[in-house]
């Protein structure tokens, strides 16, 4: 697949020195900057195992997702292991409370991890992954729309939870302190370098359309769906704060929002294959090998799990 090579300090942002990469995956036990620098070399497993396992890589769905995650949780990780503001670059957000960041991407991340089958067994499979899965080795579905079904189950299902598990860890309240600001900030980093992760995604020709003025609409588009996600995914966190401790509870409100967060997931493969199903009707081009996406599962290492 034709793409932007990034600049440097996109794709590989100066980070402390940590060890090399870990086998395989695995779900993050420290839920503080170290924990971070744990999930970053997670997220590079991932990298790895699908650049082993099957030349398409860059095609391959939860890869494409885990690109986008893994640049910008490096960002959050350079941020954490700042040693005071005058570390920082001058676009980057400040800070102030260091502990419930760490702890927030930790738990954040462990949601990813579960869901791909890392770690134990979550209390169900949500489908909102499950159908990203399902469609990862599609060659009918765009790069780009790989990446954002993966934040939309990231931030729409995971992040809510997130938010209730870090505050949990912390023995606090979720608006105390400077939790919802810091929070805010996290903005900071996606404005910084969504494009440029957009921009990876697409061939030549969204490349060529992108000079157009639909392109800069839709990177303001793009910035706000973030920005409301994120805010809905706080207003909602703080509605399921008043019974987070009612576990009985907590599943009905996931199982209930992984629903709709499928949903929107399937809409968009649908809507993506659209093209690709009319050429195919035309007998332009082949369609996916219906084998080939059966293996999803497969890739994760969910299928060995559940066997057993």
């Amino acid at each position: 697949m034709d793409t932007l090579t990034l600049p440097t300090w996109e794709v590989d942002p100066a980070l402390p020195s940590v060890d090399l990469l870990s086998p395989a995956p695995t779900l993050v036990d420290r839920y503080d900057a170290e924990g971070v620098a744990q999930v970053v070399r997670a997220l590079e497993a991932i990298q790895v195992d699908a650049d082993r396992r099957d030349p398409l890589y860059e095609n391959d769905g939860v890869a494409c997702f885990d690109y986008l995650y893994t640049v910008i949780t490096k960002n959050v990780l350079r941020c954490v292991h700042a040693k005071g503001y005058e570390e920082l670059d001058e676009d980057d957000p400040r800070f102030q409370d260091l502990a419930f960041l760490a702890c927030l991407d930790v738990a954040f991340a462990n949601r990813y991890l579960e869901a791909l089958g890392f770690g134990e067994a979550p209390e169900f499979q949500p489908s909102c992954w499950q159908t990203l899965i399902d469609h990862r080795e599609m060659r009918d579905i765009s790069p780009l729309v790989f990446a954002i079904a993966g934040v939309n189950a990231h931030v729409n299902f995971d992040l809510p939870f997130a938010l209730i598990k870090a505050c949990s860890v912390l023995a606090s309240e979720l608006d105390s302190g400077t939790h919802h600001e810091d929070y805010q900030l996290i903005n900071q980093i996606f404005a910084l370098h969504m494009q440029q992760l957009r921009r990876h995604f697409e061939n030549r020709f969204e490349r060529g359309f992108d000079r157009a003025l639909v392109s800069t609409i839709e990177n303001l588009l793009g910035d706000l769906v973030v920005v409301v996600a994120r805010d809905m995914a706080w207003m909602t966190a703080k509605r399921l704060w008043r019974f987070h401790e009612d576990k009985a509870r907590m599943l009905r409100a996931a199982k209930s929002r992984d629903r709709w967060v499928r949903r929107v997931n399937n809409c968009l493969f649908k809507l993506d294959r659209l093209p690709a199903a009319a050429f195919r009707g035309l007998h332009l081009v082949p369609g996916p090998s219906r084998a080939v996406a059966q293996r999803g599962l497969g890739r994760t290492g969910w299928v060995a799990r559940d066997a057993t």
